[in-house]
């Protein structure tokens, strides 16, 4: 009996039905589909093993779907637990696997949410050492939104100018990070096992060709990623500036069509998310399990 594979995606033209093709036709167990949704409430059981997520980021709906599925035992890829990250939790994440990620400090909302009185906060300490945080960061600096994924960067060269910013910001959270605006980025897509690593421009959000030099430290710091967390199907971002390698960012939905990445490594991305794919749903056939444990006997 094949198990069930759901994709999730929005307007992408090529990934998507390119996955499926290469899932379907290799008669492996399992079998894939593209998902409608109809509606999302509490359900006895799925008929999906596996879902693959590519546009919950953008559409909340679809991530309660996914939530809803979770407490099935239907898991997705990439995780639904990277949703909950933010960049102070990417950079600790970072600390847990000895990669260096750019220092961030998280500030607080500039506005109260609502609901939020002033008496709420006693625990928030007043003012805020915001002197320390540009010693810590240096000048200029950035400010950008907490949430993780491209987004407008503003770049203050004093304090006048943090608070000028800053108080525009409302009830977002923002951080504070050193100004990179000068750094070389690369972006390792996450496909199984496979690591594509490509050139990338955060501000037009296209690739380009990597450039030798950061290769291999790319590589070496995405393996010790890997090991605390599962980033399958998403972007590790970093940045080259005077001349270390800092995780920088995650995509958590990165552009793979086909016109963006190329011929080549479309087609590896592809391959191998369908062997991860196949890998993580496919169940052993019975034989192959009993010869197993005898095996193990003898």
């Amino acid at each position: 009996m094949s198990q069930l594979l759901g994709i999730l995606h929005g307007r992408e033209e090529t990934f998507p039905p390119a996955l499926l093709l290469e899932l379907n036709a290799r008669q492996a167990g399992v079998h894939g589909e593209s998902i409608t949704v109809s509606s999302v409430e509490a359900l006895e059981r799925s008929p999906y093993r596996l879902l693959v997520d590519r546009i919950s980021g953008k559409v909340p709906y679809f991530r309660s779907l996914l939530q809803q599925q979770s407490w099935l035992g239907v898991s997705s890829m990439p995780s639904l637990s990277l949703h909950s990250l933010d960049r102070v939790g990417l950079a600790q994440l970072a600390l847990q696997a000895r990669v260096q990620a750019v220092p961030t400090i998280l500030l607080p909302h500039q506005s109260h949410p609502p609901g939020v009185e002033g008496d709420d906060l006693s625990n928030l300490a007043y003012p805020m050492p915001w002197e320390n945080y540009l010693r810590q960061m240096g000048l200029p600096a950035a400010l950008r939104s907490a949430r993780l994924g491209s987004g407008p960067v503003y770049r203050v060269g004093s304090l006048s100018e943090l608070w000028g910013t800053y108080g525009k910001s409302g009830d977002q959270l923002m951080v504070l990070q050193p100004d990179m605006s000068d750094a070389e980025h690369v972006l390792a897509i996450v496909a199984g096992t496979h690591l594509e690593v490509l050139g990338y421009d955060p501000v037009s959000v296209r690739y380009r060709p990597v450039s030798e030099e950061l290769l291999a430290p790319t590589l070496q710091a995405c393996e010790r990623l890997l090991q605390v967390a599962d980033f399958n199907l998403t972007g590790l971002e970093f940045a080259w500036h005077r001349s270390k390698l800092w995780l920088s960012d995650l995509q958590v939905n990165p552009d793979l069509e086909w016109w963006s990445l190329g011929e080549e490594a479309f087609g590896r991305i592809v391959t191998n998310c369908a062997e991860e794919l196949i890998r993580r749903t496919a169940v052993p056939s019975p034989k192959k399990t009993a010869k197993a444990k005898k095996t193990r006997t003898e």
